[in-house]
């Protein structure tokens, strides 16, 4: 079965625009997820790479996009660090390839919306909200 659902994100540069986070909800996830990408250099020079926090809570992902959505992107930030300064990644300096297998079933959908958003080499911060179809997974 096939039913549309509403994703939420938001998408905020820090760190002297070296880390982008986005924080998504989806209706009907219990979760959210929160994505760091950020710049990491090696023998082989700079890369991307992400790491994912699926231990936020929804009401402190909705007070983020909240934030952001009013355009008060300064508190969102704060907010975000604060709050991230507690928790410890699931995922921890991903690739792309490992990032996209990492994706929970449920969320693949709303994936397939925000990856182009996560893994741009560009900032575009800023509040997002659509409609995702999604299949039914149990």
């Amino acid at each position: 079965m096939n039913q549309k659902n509403n994703l939420r994100f938001g998408i905020i540069v820090a760190n002297k625009q070296i880390d982008r986070y986005i924080v998504a909800v989806l209706d009907e996830a219990d979760y959210p997820i929160v994505f760091n990408r950020y710049m990491t250099e090696d023998d082989f020079g700079v890369m991307d790479s992400y790491d994912v926090y699926q231990t936020f809570t929804n009401g402190e992902a909705k007070e983020i996009l909240d934030y952001l959505e009013a355009g008060e992107t300064a508190k969102a930030r704060r907010t975000l660090l604060k709050i991230i300064d507690k928790k410890s990644p699931d995922l921890e300096m991903a690739g792309p390839v490992r990032l996209d297998d990492y994706i929970p079933d449920l969320w693949y959908d709303a994936w397939k919306q925000m990856e182009p958003y996560i893994t741009s080499s560009g900032h575009m911060p800023g509040y997002l909200e659509c409609q995702v179809s999604s299949d039914e997974y149990w």
